[in-house]
């Protein structure tokens, strides 16, 4: 038993022993792991300095990523210079936010932002905000230097938000930014506790030598005391506390801070204390400062209704209260160095220290009582550190953040609280009393004023150095002052002094002189009133009152036939050197209008103004021509005198005399008397000068200031100013009113409303829009209408011209404004007054181009004109008028009447078109040749009409009537045109002249010229019968024969005869309307066997209406027969087709040929209108152009000279020539133009071209139908051997297109005769063939020719391999392209098939090709693969230079001859590849370092001895980098192939990591995108992502294992407590056993 229990204790003991070892192993690493785990934990620190600012970020671990980069900016605020170094520039309205931040809403401060700095963190190129709140600290001797800094962040969503202060680690004064989510761990938990819930009571810190704080963040009913005896701490409250958080009453260096609301006073100590007692909260009783040596400051930021006492003794700091007190602030009473600060609301004020204090009582809050003093009399000093903030010596603040942006240090000066009272010194010397008022910080207590005289005689010197001209001294006085110990001082700042003297003071005159130690200057800021002068300065000696006096003299102006003399004597006060400038305002300028009219203001001139309402023209004239008084004219002269660059005035007033060049006149006529005014517009108003005297050309008067001033004559302008020797003047269109021209009557000498002299008002000059001519001269015409003014105008007036800037426009709004309703538009015809008859003008104005008339009045309302009316075109006027043009058509300019549309102009009485700026009468080459009229008189378009009756007529005209499209009507006026212009009628194909009358006289025949007479056709209409009225009933007028003799072809006389075969011929014709007429003919077309003419091609072809002149015989039958030669003179228009069934020659006359007109040898044109061609009958031969056979005397013989050749134009026709199986000869000086299809249709038998023909403009120039068409080529190329383009109706092997004629055909004739694009064109080749054609020559060989051939045919044979291991690939595509002339880029076809295709699955395609230039192209690779460089292969195919059946390539190697006319080619390709970066990561953002890996080809575990093909580490990055198996060369990406598999293995994973074991990657291509994809298995924790083209980083995550806490974590307290059980459990284990052991 007892064995048994030895045994058992033993057993227990071992037990015991194990169990306390293993304890205390345990304990003793957790306990170690405890005092390790803050030296393994990381945390991240970033630092930077700009600006003399160095900025620091510390940080917990895994709130930033390892490798985060701090950036610094640079901010500068709104007034400071830009710079090129990026900067930001603060807004006005961000300074503004940040400054109302900094001041809270408080008014005790000052506010200036020291420096600003733009904070951002950068990761990987990529701007950041850190996860958790992080440090920031700010160092900078600004913030050391600062009264009271503080710190306001501008947030990234522009808010400005204060942030507070906060101690630094090594006891200096920071700045705390905003609430701290950890706690400081500067301070110790000894020191300061939180309360963070919404506790009743606050909490109170320890009562012993504390250094900490003590903080409450909840809401307490009761105040937090701080320590009663030497503690540094601060008690800090930030909830609502209902009393007051009691400082140490002891040597306390902190502050009691109460954040909460307090209704009792936070009492700050009131022995030695350094803290400063601060409530945060609302209170309502007074928070003391301590009573004793206190260097703290008690901070109240609550709402107080009592007053919070500062210390009474020696005190340093002050008492701030930034609440609302009803009391004032108390200083410290003791030696206190802190200050009392309350920034809530208080009731009371804050009482100042009353003892000796160095501190100053600061109220943020509203007081109703004034702040008090300290009792000793002197001012409070105010702490060069502030009050209330970071101690002055501090130079770092810092915060706590989780946005970083702008942060902007701002420092608050506490506004200085001056005495209110300002200094007096007063003294008087010679009748002279000197004020001076001064701040009190101007001079040291104890100053005094002296004030003595000096004599005059001795400032003279100086003065006269600064002041020009004469002058009197009044007084010169010395100012000096003393300080107490008799000591002449100068004040520290400008002070006011007034000097007041008996006498009173000009201030224009007078001037204040400072005669200083170094110089002599004008005070400028000296003002005079009455008998004082009052000025500031800061430096007192000599002052001196002077009187400048002036210089008599004299000032001259000459201008343009203007001198202006300004004298004046001393009194003027003007100095020596004044000098006078005149300007006359220019005339038309708007400087002038406005000073005209200012002059018409002043002097009560409004004119004769119309009555508003419904007035109607006549009112308007019987206003004007009644007369009136008003300015007549003015000049204006703007005068300045000047001395050195400055205007003066002279004191009194100077004389002035304007002289002009010629006397001044003025008229004393009863109703046309005038004066002259002088109106100066002076600055203080206007001014009429009366005394004036006027004497011959000279004006005096005299004037006391100057400016602009008037000289004008006003006077009345009487019923003969309207007239201008019996002209009354009235423009159009000078200006518009909304856009419509308006009328303007003008006065003498053709003044206009708003020029300068014109009489009237504007409004009663001018017309109303709409004012017809008409209504104006009925009211001219009618007494009633005018009263007493139409009296003056029938005695003053002979002619009323209407000057027309503008067209004048009748239509049927004329006729609703002049009443008409049916039948008339517009009638004008001049007043009468008895047998006076008023001429009404109208006149072309100076410049004006456009028609003076247009009319386009409905059908059956005309316009008239009757006696008197007279159109003067005048073209003179403008420089682009022009005369009679009969070679090009040009209408004459300017036009003096457009008629258009219905538009009828009836001309009658005398009422006639003319050009009164013409020199001679009429039209005359013998006598008048240099007489050249310009113009037209009347223009016709669009249907308008013109009807001449009576007396009326047109002269004077280039052409009288230019009729393009409308009728010219000859009524009963005799001579209406006949020799008085140019061109009588110019009439335009198609157009007619009217007879109307009964007999056109013999005397005065009418001038006819036919407009492009080439295309006027025999038998078109020149003149027509008419109708006259007789009894009220229309009676036919039928144009007699003898009528033709009284037109004048005028033609002819301008030199467009050129064949006695064209004029003007009588025809009957059916008697019916229009007939009888004039009608035109001409012969253009000669059948030169027979003599005949014909008008057309066709007519001569057929010998069918032969053209003769009226005494010519008829022909009794048609005649046209082979052989026949026809030649053309002149141009046709062929309408209809020409069929021509004869062997005949066609062409255009020689020189020499038929020489009796002035047609021959001319160039000449068939024109095959409507679609019309030429064809040429089977068995037919026709030649056009060459020499040939004419008559001559009855006798053929061969034509000699030159000729202007032949044009058959198509006018995009058809086809201009069809040889319907005929012969056609294409000879020499034919030219075919302009057919849409072919100049030459050659459908059978032969076609002969010879070189002078020409081909120009057609759509193709010869078409050869059928395989026996072609060209034979007799004299050489035609169309100067320039290119001649044929296009085949049938393409074969071997055909036919150029044969050689009697020429030599080579080679080079290929490129002369040029095929047109035909289908299968590539099967082809245009080739010269020596003896090809079947035309056989004399030696039976073929004759040389330009044929067709089919080309021979090249096999490539192309093979894809891959480039790697050169094994075939199918699916590669590749076609031919043609690389050269249109075609280029186009796939080549052989026979209609494209040349393209892809590689079977051997890797080969068959393609092929003919002689030419091409490009072979790679268009898709097989999948997986990438063609090679550019995938391009250009080449030549061409004919071996020794047997041309055989093709060769040249101009590639890489093309193989493989047999006869083969080829062959093999094109490698590239498999496909990604460059891939591997990214190791910790499963999250955050990069990891250490991991090994390798990568392989082939499967590690089924190959053991494989070898990577890339093995790496990751670095700090992330960033895997290493070496291949190929290169040792460092690398950080590997190239993986396309449908390959490769293994990446994890051979070393970081500490505290899982490994992500073996990979498999494969890269595959989407047939579709062409874009790469990686694949993952054994792992579904990698990804990918695209970083460029081919180009990926795979991310390998690494999770987590256990991870250790970090400093300051959550997760040391589970340890801490581990470990102490634990050791508590191995010390309880040991004691047990002891007492057991004990026991037994």
């Amino acid at each position: 038993m007892k064995q048994g229990g030895a045994r058992l204790k033993k057993k227990n003991s071992r037990t015991g022993r194990f169990l306390t070892r293993g304890l205390a192993v345990s304990a003793a690493f957790v306990t170690a792991y405890m005092l390790v785990l803050p030296a393994i934990t990381k945390s991240v620190h970033l630092s930077g300095e700009l600006d003399g600012l160095s900025v620091r970020v510390e940080t917990n671990d895994n709130v930033l990523p390892v490798d985060t980069k701090l950036q610094l900016g640079h901010v500068r605020l709104p007034e400071e210079e830009p710079a090129d170094d990026g900067s930001r520039i603060l807004t006005e309205e961000e300074t503004e936010r940040i400054l109302a931040a900094a001041l809270g809403g408080s008014e005790e401060y000052e506010a200036k932002i020291l420096q600003a700095v733009d904070i951002s963190l950068n990761y990987n190129g990529n701007e950041i905000e850190p996860e958790d709140h992080v440090r920031l600290f700010l160092k900078s001797d600004l913030i050391r230097e600062a009264a009271q800094p503080v710190v306001v962040h501008l947030t990234n969503a522009g808010e400005a938000e204060l942030l507070e202060a906060r101690a630094t680690e090594d006891g200096e004064t920071l700045i705390q930014f905003g609430a701290f989510e950890e706690e400081d761990p500067t301070v110790s938990g000894e020191t300061a506790e939180s309360l963070e819930s919404e506790s009743g009571e606050m909490f109170e810190a320890p009562e012993g030598d504390a250094d900490g704080a003590a903080a409450s963040e909840g809401k307490s009913d009761e105040t937090a005391e701080t320590p009663e005896s030497d503690a540094d701490g601060a008690a800090a409250s930030e909830g609502k506390s209902d009393e007051t958080a009691e400082t140490p009453e002891g040597d306390a260096d902190g502050a009691a801070a109460s954040g909460g609301k307090s209704d009792e006073t936070a009492e700050t100590p009131e022995s030695d204390a350094d803290g400063a007692a601060a409530s945060g909260g609302k209170s309502d009783e007074t928070a003391e400062t301590p009573e004793s040596d206190a260097d703290g400051a008690a901070a109240s930021e609550g709402k107080s209704d009592e007053t919070a006492e500062t210390p009474e003794s020696d005190a340093d700091g002050a008492a701030a209260s930034g609440g609302k007190s009803d009391e004032t602030a108390e200083t410290p009473e003791g030696d206190a160095d802190g200050a009392a600060v309350s920034g809530g609301k208080s009731g009371e004020m804050s009482e100042a220290p009353e003892g000796d204090a160095d501190g100053a009582a600061v109220s943020e809050g509203e007081s109703g009582e004034k702040p008090e003093t300290p009792d000793s009399g002197e001012a409070a000093d105010i702490p060069a550190d502030g009050s209330g903030a970071a101690d002055g010596n501090s130079d770092e603040i810092s915060v706590n953040t989780d946005e970083f942006s702008v942060y902007a240090i701002v420092d608050l000066v506490p506004k200085e609280l001056l005495p209110g009272e300002e200094l007096k010194f007063t003294d008087s010397v010679g009748g002279m009393d000197v004020c001076v008022t001064a701040p009190y910080t101007a001079f040291p207590e104890g100053t005094t004023m002296k004030v003595s005289l000096v004599e005059n005689e001795n400032v003279i010197d100086n003065v006269s150095e600064t002041v020009q001209g004469e002058f009197d001294v009044l007084r010169a006085v010395d100012i000096t002052f003393f300080n107490a110990e008799g000591g002449v001082i100068e004040p520290a700042e400008s002070i006011s002094v007034v000097i007041k003297l008996q006498e009173a003071l000009d201030a224009e005159k007078s001037k204040l002189i400072h005669i200083g130690a170094s110089e002599t200057s004008v005070m400028d800021n000296a003002t005079f009133e009455e008998g004082q002068v009052q000025f500031d300065s800061d430096e007192f000696s000599t002052y001196v009152i002077i009187i400048t006096l002036g210089d008599p003299g004299e000032q001259v102006y000459h201008g343009d036939g203007v001198t202006i003399t300004v004298s004046y004597g001393a009194d003027a006060n003007l100095p020596k050197g004044t000098e006078m400038t005149v300007r006359e305002l220019e005339e038309g300028t708007e400087e002038y209008d406005e000073y005209f009219e200012r002059t018409r203001a002043a002097l009560n001139l409004e004119g004769d103004e119309v009555p508003d309402g419904n007035v109607t023209v006549a009112d308007q004239l019987n206003a004007l021509l009644s007369g009136g008084y008003d300015l007549l004219n003015a000049r204006f002269f703007d005068i300045e005198l000047s001395y050195q660059g400055e205007k003066v005035e002279p004191a009194v007033p100077v004389n002035v005399t304007i002289e002009y060049d010629e006397p001044v006149a003025l008229a004393e006529e009863e109703d046309n008397e005038s004066e002259l005014k002088i109106v100066h517009f002076a600055d203080e108003g206007t001014e009429i000068i009366s005394d004036v005297t006027v004497e011959g050309a000279a004006v005096s008067y005299q004037q006391g200031s100057f400016s602009v001033t008037a000289a004008a004559i006003a006077g009345s302008y009487g019923n003969a100013g309207w007239f201008n020797n019996g002209r009354m003047e009235i423009h159009y269109g000078r200006v518009k009113e909304n856009g419509v021209p308006i009328f303007e009557l003008a006065y003498i000498d053709g003044k206009l409303p708003g020029d300068a002299g014109f009489p009237v008002g504007v409004e009663s000059a001018r017309f109303a829009p709409g004012t017809t001519i008409e209504e104006i001269i009925k009211a001219l015409s009618s007494p009633t209408n005018i009263s007493s003014g139409e009296q003056q105008f029938l005695k003053h007036c002979t002619v009323v011209d209407f000057m027309m800037h503008d067209t004048y426009v009748v239509d049927d709004s004329n006729r609703a404004h002049n009443g008409y309703t049916e039948t008339i538009s517009e009638k004008w015809e001049g007043p009468k007054s008895g047998n006076k008859t008023i001429a009404i003008k109208i006149t072309r104005n100076s410049g004006f181009e456009g028609p003076l008339l247009r009319v386009n009045n409905k059908k059956g309302y005309n316009m008239h004109m009757y006696s008197g009316v007279i159109i003067d075109n005048a073209a003179n006027q403008i420089t682009t008028g022009s005369g009679f043009d009969a070679a090009n058509g040009s209408i004459s300019e300017p036009v003096a009447i457009l008629i258009e549309g219905d538009g009828l102009v009836m001309m009658m009485g005398d009422s006639h078109i003319t050009d009164s700026q013409r020199e001679c009468d009429y039209h005359d080459k013998e006598n008048h040749s240099s007489c050249e009229f310009r113009g037209t008189g009347i223009k016709l378009v669009n249907g308008g009409s013109v009807e001449l009756f009576h007396q009326s007529y047109i002269e004077r005209m280039a052409v009288g009537i230019e009729q393009i499209d409308g009728k010219t009507r000859l009524k009963d006026s005799p001579n209406p045109l006949g020799n008085r212009n140019t061109v009588g009628v110019a009439l335009h194909p198609g157009q007619s002249i009217g007879k109307w009358i009964n007999s056109i006289e013999a005397s005065s025949p009418v001038p006819v010229f036919l407009r492009n007479v080439g295309q006027w056709k025999s038998g078109d209409i020149v003149m027509d019968s008419g109708f006259i009225a007789v009894n009220n009933q229309s009676v036919k007028v039928n144009v007699a024969e003898s009528d033709v003799n009284k037109l004048v072809f005028e033609n002819v006389n301008h030199g467009q005869q050129t064949n006695t075969r064209m004029g003007l011929e009588y025809f009957r014709g059916s008697g019916e309307d229009p007939y009888p007429v004039i009608r035109f003919y001409i012969g253009t077309v000669l059948n030169t066997r027979t003599g005949e003419w014909y008008a057309t091609l066709r007519n001569a072809v057929m010998g069918e209406n032969p053209v003769k002149a009226p005494t010519d015989a008829r022909p009794t039958q048609n005649y046209i027969q082979d052989g026949d030669t026809l030649v053309f003179y002149g141009n046709t228009v062929e309408g209809q087709n020409i069929d021509i069934n004869y062997n005949l020659t066609i062409r255009s006359s020689y020189s020499d040929e038929n020489a009796d007109g002035t047609r021959h040898g001319n160039a000449c044109t068939a024109t095959l209108s409507n679609g019309a061609g030429i064809t040429v009958a089977a068995g037919k031969t026709v030649t056009f152009g060459g020499t040939g056979t004419t008559v001559a005397d009855g006798i053929q013989g061969t034509v000699t000279g030159t000729t202007g050749g032949l044009t058959l134009n198509g006018a995009a026709g058809g086809s201009n020539i069809i040889t319907n199986n005929g012969t056609l000869h294409l000879r020499s000086d034919v030219t075919l133009a302009n057919a849409k299809k072919y100049g030459v249709s050659h459908q059978g038998d032969q076609f002969h071209l010879y070189e002078g023909a020409k081909f120009t403009g057609n759509g193709t120039e010869v078409f050869l139908k059928d395989d026996g068409d072609f060209i034979t080529l007799e004299t050489g190329a035609p169309n100067g051997g320039n290119a001649t383009n044929v296009e085949l109706g049938t393409v074969k092997n071997g055909r036919d297109v150029v044969l050689q004629g009697a020429m030599t055909l080579g080679g080079d004739y290929l490129e002369k005769f040029p095929l047109r694009p035909f289908k299968n064109q590539e099967e082809y080749e245009y080739v010269y063939n020596l003896t090809g054609s079947d035309a056989k020559d004399g030696d039976g060989n073929g004759k040389p020719v330009l044929e067709l051939k089919l080309k021979q045919t090249l096999v490539i044979n192309i093979t894809k391999v891959d480039s790697g291991d050169n094994s075939p690939l199918e699916g590669a595509a590749f076609q031919i392209q043609y690389n050269g002339g249109k075609q280029k880029g186009q796939i080549v076809a052989i026979a209609g098939k494209e040349q393209k295709g892809s590689t079977d699955e051997k890797g080969c395609l068959q393609l092929s090709v003919r002689e030419g230039d091409y490009t072979l192209v790679e268009t898709a690779a097989p999948n997986g693969y990438v063609i090679n460089d550019t995938g391009q292969y250009s080449f030549t195919v061409k004919k071996n230079e020794n047997d041309s059946d055989k093709l060769e390539i040249c101009g590639n190697d890489k093309f193989k001859p493989d047999g006869e006319n083969t080829y062959s080619i093999t094109v490698e390709n590239t498999v496909k590849s990604a460059e891939v970066q591997f990214v190791k990561t910790d499963g999250g953002n955050g990069k990891l370092a250490g991991a090994q890996f390798e990568l392989y080809d082939v499967d590690p575990s089924k190959n053991p001895d494989a070898q990577p093909i890339f093995t790496g580490i990751s670095g700090g990055d992330g960033i895997v980098t290493g070496s291949s198996a190929d290169s040792s060369a460092e690398q950080n990406t590997v190239v993986l192939k396309v449908m390959k598999t490769y293994y990446l293995k994890e051979t070393a994973v970081p500490i505290g990591y899982i490994g992500i074991g073996d990979v498999t990657i494969q890269v595959t291509e989407d047939t579709n995108s062409k874009e790469l994809k990686l694949t993952f298995t054994g792992s579904n924790s990698l990804t990918y992502e695209k970083n460029g083209e081919n180009t990926y980083v795979i991310t390998v995550p690494n999770n987590p294992g256990a991870v250790l806490p970090s400093t300051g974590g959550t997760g040391t307290w589970m340890l801490t407590m581990a470990g102490i059980l634990m050791m508590t459990a191995a010390i309880a284990v040991m004691l047990w056993c002891r007492k057991k052991a004990a026991e037994h």
